[in-house]
């Protein structure tokens, strides 16, 4: 799986959990930042991509360079699939 489709399936999950109906949600957008997400969102956030790409993801993984936009998300999956 690419990091483009791994970056378009986030972005949905993000768009239907967290809809923000006049906001645009880019790549680069600052989830914590400007889209925000809490603590509990990030904890679904980890469920979904489990769930999704079948990874696993341990405590020392949630951290702000991970987890900061798609973009970043997206990368850090990829790794996690080799």
């Amino acid at each position: 799986m690419s990091e483009a489709e791994i970056a378009g399936a986030i972005r949905a999950f993000y768009l239907e959990v967290y809809p923000h109906g006049d906001r645009t949600l880019d790549d680069d957008t600052d989830l914590l930042g400007e889209w925000f997400v809490d603590s509990l969102g990030v904890v679904q956030t980890v469920q979904f991509l489990e769930d999704t790409f079948g990874v696993a993801i341990g405590r020392a993984d949630i951290n702000a360079d991970n987890f900061h936009s798609v973009r970043t998300m997206a990368a850090f999956v990829r790794r996690k699939l080799g």
